[in-house]
């Protein structure tokens, strides 16, 4: 059996034919223009052939290059070909997501019809909690947690998106009497929170807001359920410029001040160590960091 010459050699004679250059071939490849001297040498060695007639201001294929250029661009090409559908395998499989439950409805699923164009053949298993040990359920691929980026030890940590509080309410109640012209005239509307109101102290603080019992607002304790509310009127919520962007694009919510306040917890990406990622995993990822560049609000 004949001894095939070496791979990388005939890649690199590949490069060198396409561009009729050295120097463009090294570039291509990320490589000397010696090493590319080299890989050539060595494969006119193991052929006991010239593949290439060099002069100082060119570089031509010989009739023996010529008759070789064919049957190795058609193999790399089937080789890099394969390659590709063994990635779009690993793409074929489940992709089992983990998210808090406001996320995947008001940003996540709003949005992921565009993954799914992309990855047609991936199956998405979108499981909702707000459960941050849910980053170490080995079931999981990625997850989505709500939180500071150091409750996750011996995981990867990615800040999806730096989180920015404030007010927001419907459109009718703030057309309607009393009238909502400034912060301090939150005393007379009720606020909706989630039973923990530091995020509307710290807030209100902010503004120089005093004598507002938040104690007595009304109190929601899930995130979808308090925009909700806000959405019909019941009160003001604290949102954010993730779970309200879409509901602040479109009218549903308004926004009734213009100040913000950065929030100490955020969304962050959570996955097991980076090289142990399955490609379609790492395409979700890269997808969704996307995504989120391109659509919340700063």
């Amino acid at each position: 059996m004949t001894k095939l010459p070496p791979l990388n050699a005939l890649r690199v004679f590949s490069a060198v034919a396409k561009h009729l250059s050295f120097v463009r071939a090294a570039d291509e490849l990320c490589v000397t223009h010696s090493a590319v001297s080299k890989q050539i040498k060595l494969l006119e060695d193991n052929l006991a052939v010239k593949l290439f007639d060099r002069s100082t201001t060119q570089v031509n294929l010989t009739a023996e290059g010529k008759t070789l250029l064919p049957a190795v661009s058609s193999a790399l090409e089937l080789i890099t070909r394969s390659v590709k559908d063994l990635k779009q395998d690993d793409y074929s499989g489940e992709l089992a997501i983990s998210t808090p439950p406001a996320f995947a409805a008001y940003w996540l699923m709003p949005r992921l019809h565009k993954f799914k164009a992309l990855y047609p053949q991936l199956r998405i298993n979108l499981l909702t909690s707000d459960d941050i040990e849910a980053a170490y359920n080995p079931d999981l691929d990625v997850c989505i947690c709500w939180g500071n980026a150091d409750q996750w030890q011996y995981r990867d940590v990615i800040l999806l998106v730096e989180t920015l509080s404030f007010p927001v309410c419907s459109p009718d109640l703030l057309a309607q009497e009393p009238k909502l012209l400034n912060p301090i005239d939150l005393k007379q509307h009720t606020l909706i929170s989630e039973g923990n109101d530091a995020t509307w102290s710290t807030w209100l603080a902010a503004e120089g807001v005093t004598g507002i019992d938040t104690g007595n607002s009304m109190i929601i304790p899930s995130t979808i359920h308090q925009m909700i509310a806000a959405r019909h009127g019941l009160g003001v919520a604290m949102g954010d410029n993730l779970t309200c962007a879409d509901d602040l694009r479109s009218g549903v919510l308004v926004q009734p001040f213009a100040s913000k306040i950065h929030d100490p917890s955020s969304y962050h990406l959570i996955t097991s160590q980076q090289e142990s990622l399955s490609e379609r995993c790492k395409v979700f990822i890269e997808w969704l960091l996307s995504e989120a560049n391109m659509t919340i609000p700063t």
